[in-house]
């Protein structure tokens, strides 16, 4: 018998989700994993998806949330690999 899935939310664990902040105009930014409450926007979301929420002057009080399917495995792969090389030839590599 195979289980496809279960209910664990009577054990009312934490969500954990990667989340990151940009700050545009002073160039830093954090990267981290956060507990988030079931109602914040990137709680109830397949975990192949991208969420981007932005938070600006005209999107503060109501924040701008864009959702969508991630590229996929091979896509992922494939940026991986080439950041790798470029950071390879950045170091000297002949490539």
């Amino acid at each position: 018998m195979r289980i496809e899935h279960v209910d664990l939310t009577f054990l009312n664990l934490p969500l954990v989700r990667p989340e990151g902040w940009v700050w545009g105009r002073r160039s830093s930014y954090t990267v981290g994993l956060v507990e988030l409450e079931r109602s914040h926007p990137f709680a109830n979301i397949n975990l192949t998806d991208n969420v981007v929420r932005f938070i600006t002057s005209r999107y503060d009080r109501n924040p701008l949330v864009v959702q969508g399917p991630g590229a996929g495995p091979a896509v992922t792969a494939g940026g991986v690999f080439a950041d790798l090389l470029r950071v390879c030839a950045y170091l000297g590599a002949k490539l």
